[in-house]
């Protein structure tokens, strides 16, 4: 999982993960698939207890107590949180519940998305929206803009038993 994936754009850091262990095909054609900056809030765990206090808070005091375990470049400052709730947030967490999950609980329960993006500075900053800060107009195309596409079947949900053909029972 290391070193870091960075796509630029004109020299500005658009975006940031990190390569899966790479798959073959019958033909050995590789395929490496990366996963973004969120993943890296994988790599921690939170002490159990209850958390309480604004949104911005809690939310603030798990990207904190992320950036504590883990390597510099799986780091990120707080940057901007508009989401806001009516009373104080409560959120209990469980015996080695990782920094992931919980970020998803208060996303799923007070609503908004993660967004990450770069300080003036080159700080990578991690943001708590309560909507999309922008939009794109843009029209999506298979093959034009879109350049693969790939979907899995797992087959246990098919099949319960393997019989050869010609057998009998």
């Amino acid at each position: 999982f290391k070193p870091p994936v960075e796509i630029y754009r004109n020299g500005v850091l658009r975006w940031r993960g990190r390569a899966l262990p790479e798959s073959r095909d019958f033909y050995c054609r590789g395929k490496i698939i990366c996963e973004g900056e969120l993943c890296f809030l994988q790599d921690s765990t939170l002490r159990p207890g209850t958390y309480s206090g604004e949104p911005a808070a809690v939310f603030s005091h798990f990207v904190s107590t992320h950036n504590e375990r883990v390597e510099e470049w799986k780091r990120f400052a707080v940057g901007n949180i508009t989401v806001t709730a009516d009373e104080n947030v409560e959120v209990k967490l469980r015996a080695g519940q990782k920094t992931y999950a919980a970020v998803q609980d208060l996303v799923a329960t007070y609503g908004g998305i993660i967004l990450f993006d770069s300080a003036p500075d080159g700080t990578r900053r991690i943001n708590w929206y309560r909507e999309m800060p922008y939009s794109c107009n843009q029209r999506i195309a298979l093959g034009v803009n879109l350049a693969d596409y790939s979907s899995s079947v797992d087959a246990t949900g098919f099949a319960t038993r393997i019989v050869p053909y010609g057998a009998e029972d």
